[in-house]
This record gives structure tokens, sequence and C-alpha cells, in this order.
């Protein structure tokens, strides 16, 4: 009589972590600087690069990430825009616009880098949440 073995079947579930989304909030502009070149023309009319650097405090930009991953940003004008974000390891999307950032407690850091026809535009922001 031949002996069999009984099968053993396994299940593995799948286990998937439902992160909260640790971007949402309202967050406000704390400083910011901002360097690069633009093409410009001098005195005598021949186009130059034109270089820029300066340092920005307390502005009154905000930013309102919701948890749904829309977003609304005011300028210091006043100005109001709308759109989505979306984040992928350090980079964050915000707009249409790709930032490196880095989160500790309630200060976002954002860094943008961005070399094309125009010039070379590079800022580093820090954004305070309060709420």
């Amino acid at each position: 009589m031949k002996r069999t073995t009984p099968t053993v079947v396994q299940t593995i579930h799948a286990s998937y972590e439902i992160r909260e989304n640790d971007l949402a909030g309202v967050w406000i502009m704390r400083s910011a600087r901002r360097w690069g070149w633009s093409w410009g023309e001098n005195e005598d009319g021949v186009r130059e690069r034109k270089p820029y650097d300066g340092v920005e405090n307390s502005s009154g930009l905000s930013i309102t990430l919701n948890e749904d991953y829309t977003c609304i940003v005011i300028d210091e004008d006043g100005a109001r825009s709308e759109g989505i974000y979306s984040t992928n390891g350090s980079k964050l999307i915000l707009m249409n616009t790709e930032y490196t950032y880095s989160l500790t407690g309630n200060t976002l850091k954002t860094m943008f880098r961005q070399a094309d026809a125009y010039g070379e535009h590079n800022s580093d922001t820090t954004f305070e949440r309060i709420r």
C-alpha cells in the first residue's frame, strides 16, 4: 500500500502598511534662500548672465497640503493657486514642480534645483506647520 503525504497549503497574506499623510497641514514659509542666474541684457544691450542671491524671511507664503493630495498655495501678494501634490521617497512634486524635501516634526525643508535655457535656479526653503 502506497502512503501519501498530505499536501500542506500555505497562504501568505500580504501586509500593506497604510500610512498617514505626514505632510498634511498648513505650512508657512519661515525662510528661503534663492540663488542662480538668468539671462538679461546689460546697459549696452548685450545678452549676459545676471546672477542673483537673496535671503527672505517670513514672506507670508503659505501652502495647505490636504490629506487627499490636493493643495492650495497663497503667495506673498495673496494670489491663490490650487492643484495637487505627490511624494515619492524624498521627492515632493508640488503643482508640477519637483523638490527634494525633508521633514522633522513640524519643520519642512524643501530644495529646488533647475537648469534650463533661461538660466539656473536654486532655492532652499524652510516651512513651519501651523496646523
